[in-house]
């Protein structure tokens, strides 16, 4: 029975044209997005590909020099653009691509995509995770006004939730139809395309396509959280005018003003600090240059760690000790002061997440991005493991330095090609979704609301 009376609900709306005209223009844009941003994510990951290459071959033939000069000259590294971008870009556009590692500095990440965008890219609506947090629940709120507050004007809809034995399946075919015509147009078709490059990626494995089936899923539940509440609202409603005005009050609020709201209060009662502020602290607390004093200082607690009095003595070369002794001292810096300023990003983000209990978008703000592994924690994550990295290269270059006292040393290919090329493995998806269980409570508890209110008010209407 269920199934014909959503087929008989889709029928009608179907006949609404020019509403159902403009979801299918909406769902194009949503799959032109997905497909565009699919296509740059492809190029753009090509590209790096590319470039790696040539950067391993430039550090194997950079020729024979100081093992120390060589941890200057070093290499780039670079952040292959997550497979699923193309649903949601995340922190993306806004961070580096690639960042050069060398000796005493843990450099910022360079070339932010968003530096080069177009006046319309720089919106920050391309990509259909946001057309879809924004603009859906507008067109749900149409196509639910459109099945309901009409009929229930005239009187038709009391009268067969009044004499009809299972009142709660007539508006539970309505729901789904709309959820039916709203998965189909703008949710499957960006699916498809993600789909398709990850295949032409050859990326396609059991984490991407359980983040793929994960994101689809939370923005089903999303659609159909906002089509309960919909419902719920038009049913309750005393006329459609006021239904109307109800639901686009509702969109504006819980969509676009608490969303901006949140964030913007939250940026200013948590403020971080400034790229030169931590500049800054680096280069007191772990400079790249000493002065006399400090190198002098260094020297004497080289000798007193070997139990030496004098250079001579020394076992290992006295110049590549205190580089490695600076290079240790910068990395305890590093982590602290650079481990402070992610710590406060993560404060912030756990803020604006606790806020999803006031608007489901917010919910889906939050939890988007992680889905799709273009959050702000899978950025650290490359940030930490390419840092890694340059500390393995540098200790290696240094260590060389120490083990041939009094002699000027230089290396070659034989060395360099014993540092192995960077690889990066993303963090997978069970290791970062833990970070938006507020969220997803969040959308557990909106979801319960909106069935309950929806069963409210059916058996309010057959009274």
């Amino acid at each position: 029975m269920i199934i014909r009376l959503v087929y008989f609900e889709l029928v009608m709306l179907f006949r609404k044209r020019a509403l159902l005209f403009s979801v299918l223009c909406f769902g194009l844009l949503i799959f032109i997005t997905a497909l565009h941003t699919a296509v740059h994510t492809k190029q753009i990951n090509q590209k790096k590909e590319t470039i790696s290459k040539i950067e391993r071959d430039r550090w194997l033939n950079q020729g024979e020099k100081d093992p120390h000069s060589a941890a200057h000259y070093s290499v780039f590294v670079f952040k292959s653009t997550p497979i699923l971008s193309s649903l949601d870009a995340g922190i993306e556009p806004f961070v580096g691509q690639t960042v050069w590692l060398e000796a005493h500095a843990q450099n910022n990440m360079l070339y932010r995509e968003q530096g080069e965008a177009s006046v319309l890219q720089r919106t920050g609506l391309l990509h259909p995770s946001s057309l879809i947090i924004t603009f859906a629940p507008l067109f749900i709120c149409l196509l639910v006004f459109s099945i309901i507050a009409l009929q229930k004007e005239k009187g038709v809809l009391r009268f067969v939730l009044s004499t009809s034995t299972h009142p709660t399946k007539f508006i539970f075919a309505k729901m789904f139809a709309v959820m039916l015509v709203l998965i189909s147009t703008l949710i499957i078709p960006s699916c498809f395309v993600a789909l398709i490059n990850m295949i032409s990626q050859t990326s396609f494995s059991f984490d991407n396509i359980y983040r793929l089936l994960l994101w689809t899923l939370t923005m089903s539940c999303y659609l159909l959280i906002i089509a309960m509440l919909a419902m719920s609202i038009t049913l309750i409603a005393r006329s459609a005018r006021i239904a109307l005005i109800i639901l686009i009050g509702f969109w504006i609020v819980t969509v676009l003003i608490l969303p901006r709201w949140i964030s913007a209060s939250v940026n200013l009662s948590m403020p971080l600090p400034t790229t030169q502020t931590i500049q800054t602290e680096i280069a007191k607390k772990a400079p790249s240059y000493w002065t006399a004093e400090q190198g002098e200082e260094r020297r004497q607690a080289i000798l007193k760690e070997h139990g030496v009095d004098t250079e001579d003595e020394l076992s290992i070369d006295l110049r590549g000790a205190q580089l490695d002794y600076a290079e240790r001292h910068s990395h305890k810096v590093f982590d602290q002061v650079l481990g402070n300023l992610y710590q406060q990003v993560d404060n912030q983000d756990a803020r604006f997440e606790l806020f999803s209990y006031l608007s489901p978008a917010i919910a889906l703000y939050s939890v988007s991005p992680i889905i799709s592994g273009t959050d702000f924690s899978q950025h650290q994550h490359f940030i930490n493991t390419a840092e890694q990295y340059r500390r393995s290269l540098v200790n290696r270059m240094n260590q060389e330095v120490m083990e041939h006292p009094n002699a000027k040393h230089t290396d070659d290919e034989s060395l360099w090609s014993q540092i192995p090329q960077f690889t990066y493995q993303p963090l997978v998806i069970n290791e970062s979704l833990q970070k938006a269980s507020s969220a997803l409570w969040a959308l557990v508890l909106w979801g319960t609301l909106g069935f309950a209110l929806l069963l409210f008010t059916i058996r309010k209407m057959q009274l």
